[in-house]
């Protein structure tokens, strides 16, 4: 029994010494095969600790999420590579041109050759190019909103009467010189356009008048006298514009107003100032200078959507007997929408 039991000890002890050693694990040396999938064993250790892996060995493979491209290889500097080859392949729809090599710092390089031609449908050849090299575009506006206008024309003569002389006794009775300067904002559009009207302006005259009590007659006096009248008005303006660009805009407005004056003399003697209310219609056309570049340069450059030639008719009625301001207006200038 006793030999028997030391023949099963001894076959177990040689059972045990024959045994095969697992193999060894990543990092420790003699590793030769690549158990985790995420690193390959090293080559051969540096004295300072860094893993120095043989470039030409497989390369780790990363864990593979779904829809995330993965890397051709990875550079001992950290750089990724994707695609064929050693070159990086960027997904670029159209006819971008790819790449043609790419450094180990990264520049990507391109042949001189090729262009890239930008889809007709994206960009547009420009209206012109400035001197500084800023491109014009022929821009898509909108409808002007709000309008300047200028004009020039004759007014008059009002019918002032003094203590002693009408304005025609002093400055003639000939109309004379008027500018007018308006500025409009854009109400509501029905059937059209209506606007609220602002405006004011200069009116001038000059005269040297007559002795009193009909005394010198045929002689004039040296002294002159200046007249000149600021005419405010607040109207509402219905234009017959029913597209951006219309050639021709004819138009109304109504309103009142409150026409002021200073009348200035040459000798020193005391100046008269004062002021009128009065009531005033127009009747107008405005011809479109923009008609066939429309939402061109001057919107790009200066945010004017359209410009116009503008002539009007204006009846001023004044309701003040002795400060009578009635007469008529005919004005020609230029106007620019916003």
């Amino acid at each position: 029994m006793i030999k028997l039991l030391s023949l099963l000890c001894l076959l177990y002890s040689f059972c045990a010494f024959a045994e095969e050693a697992p193999p060894a694990e990543y990092p420790y040396p003699s590793t030769s095969t690549q158990e985790d999938p995420l690193s390959e064993a090293p080559a051969q250790v540096h004295k300072n600790g860094t893993y120095i892996y043989n470039t030409k060995s497989k390369k780790p493979t990363a864990i593979n999420i779904e829809g995330v491209e993965q890397p051709q290889r990875v550079s001992d500097d950290g750089i990724y590579y994707y695609g064929d080859g050693e070159k990086v392949t960027d997904k670029t729809p159209g006819d971008i041109e790819k790449p043609e090599d790419l450094d180990d710092d990264g520049t990507y390089y391109y042949s001189k050759e090729s262009k890239i031609d930008p889809p007709s449908d994206v960009m547009e050849k420009p209206q012109k190019v400035t001197a500084d090299g800023r491109y014009i575009y022929n821009a898509a506006v909108l409808p002007s909103d709000s309008v300047f206008s200028f004009r020039g024309g004759v007014y008059g003569p009002p019918d002032i009467q003094g203590p002693s002389k009408g304005f025609s006794q002093v400055y003639g009775d000939k109309a004379s010189f008027i500018l007018n300067v308006d500025y409009e904002w854009k109400l509501f559009d029905f059937l059209g356009n209506f606007l609220f009207k602002v405006g004011s302006g200069l009116f001038f005259s000059d005269g040297n008048g007559e002795f009193s009590g009909g005394s010198n007659p045929g002689i004039q006096p040296k002294e002159t006298f200046q007249f000149l009248v600021f005419p405010n008005t607040a109207t509402v303006t219905y234009k017959f514009g029913f597209s951006p660009g219309q050639l021709f805009v004819p138009y109304v407005d109504g309103g009142a107003g409150y026409y002021t004056f200073w009348e200035r003399r040459s000798d020193g003697g005391s100046n008269h100032f004062g002021g009128a209310p009065v009531l005033v219609a127009s009747a107008g056309l405005l011809i479109s200078l923009s008609y066939f570049s429309y939402g061109t340069a001057l919107y790009s450059e200066y945010g004017i959507t359209e410009t116009w030639l503008d002539l009007q008719f204006r009846q001023v009625v004044g309701l003040d007997e002795r400060k009578d301001f009635t007469s008529n207006m005919i004005t020609g200038g230029f106007a620019v929408g916003f």
